[in-house]
């Protein structure tokens, strides 16, 4: 297996934290902005899966999801990401799912 991949995938992860208490996944559209220190968002949208996460926008745009801008600048970039949490042991993380990868919903 190509040792690439699970860090790019590592790069695309973001820690939410402990969230639920049970397993549970959802997807989302988020809209992301130069900030002064980590991406900003400026605006996030629950599209499908459990309706037990819809309720967490406001802690996913709380998120630190780093820099993702070389610079200050007006590009806003759009990603569709998926929160998965795991059964009770477990923290949740959001994947930014790649740009090429990202499909519009029905």
């Amino acid at each position: 297996m190509n040792k690439v991949l699970p860090k790019l995938v590592a790069l695309r992860t973001i820690p939410a934290g402990k969230l639920l208490d049970e397993s549970a996944s959802a997807d989302f559209f988020i809209v992301l902005s130069p900030g002064e220190k980590t991406a900003h968002v400026d605006s996030l949208r629950f599209i499908s899966g459990s309706e037990k996460l819809r309720s967490l926008v406001d802690r996913l745009r709380s998120l630190d999801y780093g820099e993702m801008f070389p610079d200050a600048s007006a590009v806003k970039l759009v990603r569709r990401a998926t929160l998965s949490c795991p059964a009770k042991n477990g923290d949740c993380v959001l994947i930014l799912t790649r740009a090429e990868d990202a499909r519009a919903t029905d």
